[in-house]
């Protein structure tokens, strides 16, 4: 198996014990609310962050099989080369862009403060944003590795 197979599963993995974990919360403080009339003050906080956990990790995962969603109408009718000159000119964009939200991250994170209920500090629990974007841009480098060794070369 592949390097990034491996990441795709860590990712998968992590990403589900997310919702294992948000179910399993939710689940407890609703039968805390309901049967002894108490609630966990912090359960909402822990849920939003693994929520957002989730949504990021699985977007990574998402990309690693390039199953994002796609506006293909015009490309469809593209030849098969001008349609892998295409998808390589996009996926280097979108890797130009991810690596410059990877890179201005820092001082975002930094304005971030502590949260209400546990006073955590945010920037350590919305870091998941730029390693997510750093998996992201991880994947489509590799795609794009895979498929510029596969290109014949033009000289021939």
């Amino acid at each position: 198996m592949s390097f990034d197979r491996h990441l795709v599963r860590a990712e998968a993995a992590l990403g589900s014990a997310c919702l294992g974990l948000l179910f399993a919360l939710l689940l407890l403080n609703v039968l805390l609310r309901y049967l002894f009339d108490t609630s966990l003050f912090w359960a909402e906080e822990v849920a939003v962050i693994l929520f957002v956990w989730m949504g990021f990790l699985a977007a990574a995962t998402t990309e690693a099989d390039n199953g994002h969603v796609r506006l293909t109408l015009l490309v469809e009718r593209l030849s098969p080369r001008l349609r892998r000159i295409n998808e390589t000119l996009v996926e280097g964009v979108l890797l130009v862009m991810l690596v410059l939200l990877v890179a201005t991250a820092p001082s975002g994170l930094a304005t971030l403060q502590t949260t209400v209920a546990l006073r955590l500090p945010e920037k350590v629990l919305y870091a998941i944003v730029p390693v997510t974007m750093a998996l992201c841009a991880l994947h489509i480098a590799l795609r794009l590795l895979r498929r510029l060794r596969s290109l014949p070369n033009l000289g021939a």
